[in-house]
């Protein structure tokens, strides 16, 4: 949410402070959707890969798996 364009939710009789080009408006967006496609990598990855990036010999594959989609997008994101 960007917050100039819900300034009259908070109703208050100052205008909004805040003002973001429409270029900081996209790379926030796009800063944002990477962030949550981490989220989601992150969150697949419970019971595979420990905080420190170890795995048990039985979630071997499953995290050399998940880890080689990892690298792929970020190499398609470049």
């Amino acid at each position: 949410m960007i917050i100039h364009s819900k300034w009259d939710h908070f109703q208050v009789e100052e205008p909004c402070p805040y003002h973001f080009s429409e270029e900081e408006i996209k790379k926030h967006r796009e800063e944002a959707d990477a962030f949550i496609e981490n989220q989601e990598l992150w969150r697949s990855l419970r019971g595979v890969l420990t905080d420190d990036g170890y795995t048990l010999n039985e979630t071997f594959s499953e995290a050399v798996e998940a880890l080689n989609r990892l690298q792929e997008s970020r190499s398609a994101g470049k």
